[in-house]
């Protein structure tokens, strides 16, 4: 929609668990299950080149986390900047950097007292290809 656009995503992935504490990390990348659905508004921020565009998003994501047969429903953020760049007619290549966050899986009665919620963090590198509607 020309300077502006408007995106929806699903993603599914295998984050696993892990726990940090006293100098140890212990990561199981065997468990959990993440749902991702967002919807993302989309503005271009600029251009490099004569034809490439550098976009910024943002917009809120549900997070539905399985371990075992708990399933878990969060809500969180998620921007991303990406670089697009002509390929063939309504294909574009792109490369895209983005982040969100959302409230910790646990709840505040599931752990010890002498561990601490953390808000979950996730980054990623995107390389693709894009077909424009």
């Amino acid at each position: 929609m020309g300077r502006f656009g408007i995106g929806l995503r699903g993603s599914y992935g295998k984050p696993g668990l892990t726990a940090t504490g006293g100098g140890l990390t212990i990561t199981d990348k065997t468990s959990g299950q993440l749902i991702e659905l967002a919807t993302l508004v989309a503005v271009r921020v600029g251009g490099i080149g004569p034809s490439g565009a550098v976009r910024a998003d943002l917009g809120p994501a549900l997070h539905l986390w399985k371990f075992g047969d708990d399933i878990r429903a969060r809500i969180g953020a998620l921007g991303g900047v990406a670089y697009d760049w002509p390929v063939a007619g309504r294909f574009s290549g792109a490369i895209r950097l983005e982040g969100t966050v959302s409230k910790s899986w646990f709840e505040p009665g599931d752990l010890p007292p002498e561990y601490h919620l953390r808000l979950t963090w996730r980054y990623g590198v995107t390389l693709g290809l894009r077909y424009r509607l």
